[in-house]
């Protein structure tokens, strides 16, 4: 036997028309867009708890990584105590945007060599090959390199 808020939210959405679709298969996903829905896919199938930012060959050039597990506790951690006061989603907004939005807030060049101290892991995609603004966004990101001044010189990664 269902519950009454189940019964309360169908009746709601019944009310407003809301239907729930099925996901599509990547079968039928449109062309122009299935290597982003895919890169999407990959990124959704990404688990919190298998998650390591392992120490590894590439830390030096990746100094942020260390701190990616972390900072989503943090994050977590806030949001959770910003819905026991009972906030509504402006006050949870208020409460959460400046700190998801600081960091990139950050130059993300060294002040000496204005090489890259950071980079993200998951870029944003085009795949539109004939585009030419596609283009000069992956040459620029041919062109990155990674700060190579020495570690007690280079500016810390926030």
């Amino acid at each position: 036997m269902e519950n009454q808020p189940d019964n309360d939210l169908r009746r709601l959405a019944k009310r407003y028309g809301i239907i729930f679709k099925p996901p599509l298969s990547a079968e039928e996903w449109p062309a122009a867009h299935r290597c982003t829905f895919g890169d999407i896919r990959k990124i959704g199938s990404q688990s919190f708890d298998t998650f390591c930012a392992s120490i590894g060959i590439r830390s030096s050039e990746e100094p942020w990584r260390e701190q990616t597990k972390l900072r989503a506790e943090w994050l977590t951690e806030r949001a959770s105590r910003l819905f026991t006061q009972e906030r509504n989603e402006a006050g949870w907004r208020f409460g959460l945007e400046n700190d998801v939005f600081r960091r990139f807030s950050f130059e993300v060049a060294c002040p000496t060599c204005r090489a890259r101290i950071w980079r993200s892991e998951i870029e944003a995609s085009i795949y539109e090959p004939d585009d030419n603004i596609a283009r000069q966004l992956e040459e620029r990101r041919k062109s990155r390199t990674a700060c190579e001044c020495p570690p007690d010189t280079r500016p810390q990664d926030m």
